[in-house]
């Protein structure tokens, strides 16, 4: 007998755990996990991501995927490097500030990034039958509601933990600075 198949009298639900449920959809509908992506491109996961970012918000500053996306900013500086060796992308420089260029997509990734979006497309439509058109708008309602409520509550923790032990990690300032930039744009 598995130790899946009954569950700990004692143990946490995580069945009824709001973020785990929400984890599991998320693990299913990676976008590495889709096979008709496989077989139109290798690339890895977290390039695929950016990849879709700089398509939708070009030009786009990698700063302000990381945020819109809620990616640290070494996954996005990651992918932005593996997506230029692959020339999928661009990169101009801001002559206003020369630490953060311009992203856009190079003519190839153009052409990868129409195709990804047809297929992300049919797979939202087939996915999202089993909702109403107002359940679907519900959702999306709860889903930012809920991604605030996420933002704030791990930018608290690590302002505690800052407070109480004075260090923590690059990702958690840059999670304070992205809710603190939520918070003065209301």
């Amino acid at each position: 007998m598995s130790q899946f198949t009954k569950k700990n009298s004692n143990g946490f639900d995580l069945d009824q755990h709001l973020p785990y449920r929400i984890a599991v959809v998320t693990n299913l509908l990676a976008l590495s996990r889709d096979a008709t992506i496989r077989q139109l491109t290798d690339l890895p996961l977290r390039e695929l991501r950016v990849l879709l970012d700089i398509g939708n918000y070009s030009p786009a500053k990698a700063a302000d995927i990381a945020r819109k996306s809620r990616k640290d900013s070494i996954t996005v500086s990651r992918a932005v490097k593996g997506l230029s060796v692959a020339t999928l992308i661009e990169i101009s420089p801001d002559p206003a500030d020369k630490r953060s260029p311009w992203l856009t997509l190079s003519p190839q990734g153009e052409e990868l990034y129409q195709k990804l979006t047809v297929i992300l497309n049919q797979r939202a439509n087939a996915i999202e039958k089993v909702l109403s058109t107002q359940e679907r708008a519900d959702l999306l309602d709860m889903m930012r509601r809920l991604e605030r409520a996420a933002e704030a509550f791990v930018a608290g923790t690590a302002l505690e933990v800052l407070e109480q032990q004075g260090s923590i990690s690059a990702e958690h300032r840059e999670i304070i600075r992205w809710h603190r930039k939520s918070l003065q744009e209301g």
